[in-house]
């Protein structure tokens, strides 16, 4: 993620974001942190790691789906967030 749109996500911790894509993740905490790769030769790029709380069991619409079994890579455990997932 670029220096700017992480100091705009600082800026409104707390607030609602919208995402305008469909947002890849994993369930796997391992897989994530693998999945973040090494930036070092990339300039004005910063790791981030999101933790979601998103609780099948609680949420009344499922703007999310694990889809690992679809996946050419099973065992990254991927979960996918639907364009226009609010977060806070």
């Amino acid at each position: 993620m670029s220096v700017d749109e992480l100091d705009s996500l600082k800026n409104i911790i707390g607030q609602f974001i919208s995402v305008n894509s469909f947002f890849s993740t994993s369930d796997k905490r391992s897989t994530a942190l693998f999945l973040l790769g090494d930036l070092t030769t990339q300039i004005d790029l910063e790791r981030v790691l999101f933790e979601i709380d998103a609780d099948p069991n609680i949420v009344t619409t499922k703007p999310f789906a694990k889809i690992s079994k679809h996946s050419y890579f099973p065992d990254e455990s991927e979960v996918l967030f639907t364009t226009g997932s609010i977060f806070r």
